[in-house]
C-alpha cells in the first residue's frame, strides 16, 4: 500500500504537466479573494497557521535507514466554509509528499470576509516533515 502511495506522490506531484494542470483549476477560480488592483491576494504560511481553526501535522515517514527533516510547500485554496478544496505545485521531498498532502487536505480555515461575505482565498502552507529510519 505504501508503495502505491508513493508512486502516486512521485507521478501527480513531481510531474509538471499536473501542477499546470490544477492551476487552470484552482488559480484562476473568480470568486478568489483580491486586492484593489484585481491581483490575488496570497496569505503567507505564517498566516495561514495564524487563521487556522484547525491544523493537521504530517505522520513521520517510516522508511528503514531513512532519517529526514525537511518542508513540503503546497500552494492552497481555501472556500468560503473555510475547507481546503484544491492543492497544487507541491514542492518538497518527493517520499514526505502523500502524507503532507493529507495533512493539508484536513486544515480547517477561519472565514475571510469581504464586502460582509466570506470569501475564498489562496495562500502557500508549508508543512514541516520527517523520516525516522524505523521502517521495515
Amino acid at each position: 500500500m505504501r508503495v502505491v502511495a508513493l508512486l502516486f506522490a512521485l507521478t501527480m506531484f513531481s510531474s509538471g504537466a499536473a501542477a499546470q494542470d490544477m492551476t487552470g483549476k484552482c488559480g484562476s477560480h473568480p470568486g478568489l479573494l483580491r486586492n484593489e488592483a484585481g491581483s490575488l491576494v496570497w496569505f503567507s504560511s505564517s498566516q495561514l497557521h495564524s487563521m487556522a481553526l484547525k491544523q493537521v501535522m504530517p505522520e513521520p515517514v517510516h522508511i528503514r535507514g531513512l532519517i529526514f527533516e525537511g518542508v513540503v510547500k503546497i500552494k492552497i485554496m481555501v472556500n468560503t466554509g473555510g475547507d481546503v478544496v484544491c492543492m497544487w505545485d507541491v514542492k518538497g521531498h518527493p517520499l514526505m509528499l502523500v502524507n503532507a498532502v493529507k495533512a493539508a487536505h484536513d486544515w480547517k480555515f477561519k472565514p475571510q470576509i469581504e464586502n460582509r461575505n466570506a470569501t475564498e482565498f489562496v495562500g502557500i502552507l508549508e508543512l514541516p516533515v520527517t523520516a525516522n529510519g524505523d521502517g521495515y
